[in-house]
C-alpha cells in the first residue's frame, strides 16, 4: 500500500472549501515516477438529507372518532418509490413492495424481513431501534439501517443467528422489564416521567404479594439481577426484591448510575437485640428510591431524596 509523504504527494487548488470545480495533482515520489491531475467538484449544501420526493396521505379515523391525515406512502420525484428500510429526512421507515407503501400495522411493533435482515416496525411504518420485545421474544436492532443484530452477544445477552435472545436470566429481566414498561407509561416519555409511572405501579398493593422468605445470597455478585427477576416472575418478594427489580427498571429506561444499598433500619422483624432489621433501598444518580416502604405502609413518598430519612445502616452498597 502506497503512502502519503513517502510515496506521493497531493497538490490541490487554492480556495477548494468553498462551492465549485478544482484539481487536484497527484506526484509519485521516491522509486515511484509519474502524476495525475484529476478534477473534482464541491456542492452547495441544501440542507436536505432525504431524496426529493413527497408523501401521499390517506384520511383516517383515530381512537376517538376523529378524521386525521396519515401518511400512506412515498414516492421519489423521479417515479420510483421507496421498498423495504429507507431514511427519508432524519427518520428511518419500512415500506412494502406496493408502490412505496408504508407498511402500517395495527400491533405497537412487528417483524418485517427484507432478505437476510430483520426489522422492528412501529405501527405508523417507523423503524423501531434498540431492543425490543415481538411476541414475548427479544431482539436488538441497532444493526445496519437499525436491523436486528444477529449471532453477537450485547449488554450480556447472546443474540442468535436468527436474531432472537437466547434464553438467560439477563435476557428474562430484559424481557419483563421492556414489556411492563410498554404497558404503564409511554416510552417516548422522559426518564424521569417512566421513573415515576414504575413507582407508582410497584407500590400499588394489587400489583404484589409481600414475602418474607425471599433473603438473597448478598455474596452473589449477581444477586440483584437474580432477585429482579423473580420479583417480575413471581410477583412477590420482600425489600431485597422491591429494590433489586426497580434497580433494573431505571436500567431499562436509560439511567445508568443504579445501585442498591443494603443496610438495616429500625424495626423488629429480624428480633435483633438493637433494634434493627434487614433492608435494601435503591439509589439512581445519588438518591433515594424505597419502593418497599411505601408498599408495606411503614413510610411514604421516599422518592428522589438527596438523603435516605431514616436511620439507615448501611452494609453493602
Amino acid at each position: 500500500m502506497l503512502e502519503k509523504g513517502t510515496d506521493y504527494s497531493l497538490t490541490y487548488d487554492p480556495g477548494r472549501k468553498k462551492p465549485g470545480t478544482y484539481h487536484v495533482t497527484i506526484s509519485l515520489t521516491g522509486r515511484y515516477k509519474g502524476s495525475k491531475k484529476l478534477t473534482f467538484t464541491i456542492c452547495q449544501n441544501t440542507g436536505k438529507t432525504k431524496k426529493a420526493g413527497k408523501w401521499i396521505y390517506e384520511t383516517k379515523k383515530d381512537k376517538n372518532g376523529n378524521q386525521k391525515k396519515v401518511k400512506k406512502a412515498y414516492r421519489f420525484n423521479n417515479g420510483r418509490y421507496p421498498v423495504g428500510a429507507t431514511k427519508i429526512g432524519k427518520t428511518w421507515y419500512y415500506f412494502k413492495g406496493q408502490k412505496g407503501k408504508l407498511d402500517r400495522s395495527k400491533k405497537d411493533c412487528h417483524l418485517a424481513e427484507s432478505g437476510s435482515r430483520q426489522f422492528a416496525v412501529a405501527s405508523d411504518g417507523r423503524l423501531k431501534s434498540g431492543w425490543q420485545v415481538i411476541d414475548k421474544k427479544l431482539y436488538c436492532f441497532d444493526g445496519k439501517y437499525h436491523s436486528a443484530i444477529c449471532g453477537e452477544t450485547k449488554d450480556k445477552i447472546r443474540l442468535t443467528e436468527s436474531g432472537e435472545a437466547a434464553p438467560s436470566m439477563e435476557a428474562t429481566v430484559k424481557i419483563s422489564a421492556i414489556t411492563l414498561l410498554e404497558t404503564i407509561t409511554d416510552r417516548d416519555a422522559s426518564k424521569s416521567t417512566q421513573l415515576k409511572a414504575v413507582y407508582s405501579y410497584m407500590i400499588t398493593r394489587s400489583h404484589f404479594q409481600y414475602s418474607t422468605a425471599k433473603y438473597p445470597d448478598l455474596s452473589n455478585a449477581k444477586w440483584t439481577h437474580s432477585t429482579a427477576c423473580d420479583m417480575m416472575t413471581t410477583h412477590s418478594g420482600n425489600c431485597y426484591s422491591f429494590a433489586a427489580m426497580f434497580a433494573a427498571m431505571a436500567h431499562e429506561i436509560g439511567y445508568q448510575d443504579v445501585k442498591v444499598y443494603c443496610g438495616r433500619v429500625h424495626g423488629s422483624r429480624d428480633g435483633a437485640g438493637d433494634g434493627f432489621t434487614r433492608h435494601a433501598v435503591t439509589v439512581i444518580d445519588g438518591r433515594y428510591y424505597d419502593t418497599e416502604a411505601h408498599f408495606a405502609g411503614w413510610d411514604r413518598g421516599i422518592y428522589g431524596l438527596s438523603a435516605y430519612p431514616l436511620t439507615f445502616k448501611q452494609v453493602k452498597k
